[in-house]
């Protein structure tokens, strides 16, 4: 089976770290690649550039950073199991038929109303 990016990425900086020698030497080649490219103007450091660019550099960091938070969350919520029901709580077999939602009541708001339900009859 081939191997993903992350494992062909993993595996040559394992073998590039394994000498010490040629790592430093490819450190250097990218230095000299990152200066240069910063001579050509493909990209400024954060002190050379105006005001308004700063501003929308930020808020392209912002939404990227956000963008990153929301795809972990989801990621993290498909990994984790749901939780166990509470032994303690009866469950009533009626209360879904009990508790269907009225006309014209918005999708989101059915899962609501049911909860709501719940907690009235658990109190």
């Amino acid at each position: 089976m081939a191997l993903t990016a992350k494992e062909r990425m993993a595996k040559w900086r394992a073998k590039q770290r394994e000498n010490p020698e040629a790592h430093e030497e490819y450190k250097q080649r990218e230095r000299e690649r990152n200066y240069r490219r910063r001579d050509k103007g493909e990209f400024k450091s954060v002190s050379k550039i105006t005001p308004r660019e700063h501003r929308l550099a930020k808020s392209k960091w912002r939404k990227h950073s956000a963008d990153y938070r929301q795809r972990k969350k989801a990621v993290t919520s498909l990994l984790t199991p749901p939780n166990s029901p509470d032994p303690n709580v009866e469950v009533i077999p009626q209360l879904a038929e009990d508790l269907k939602p009225a006309e014209g009541v918005a999708q989101g708001e059915e899962e609501m109303i049911e909860q709501s339900a719940i907690v009235q009859m658990l109190n």
